[in-house]
């Protein structure tokens, strides 16, 4: 595994991690829908771009 990889998975285990932590943690107190709508709209597109930055150089 290159070194890209390895940042692209540590990024990745963050990410998920941040998924279980946040909602939990965080946004606990936070009363209104679009408190957690935000952090899921953020963590999707960030799961996103780093899959695609993953996944950019794969060829067959």
């Amino acid at each position: 595994m290159d070194k890209r990889g390895t940042v692209g998975l540590a990024l990745m285990g963050i990410l998920v991690l941040s998924a279980y932590l946040i909602p939990y943690t965080v946004l606990t107190d936070v009363p209104k829908w679009y408190g957690s709508g935000l952090y899921w709209v953020l963590f999707a597109l960030a799961a996103i771009f780093v899959m695609a930055w993953l996944t950019a150089e794969w060829r067959e």
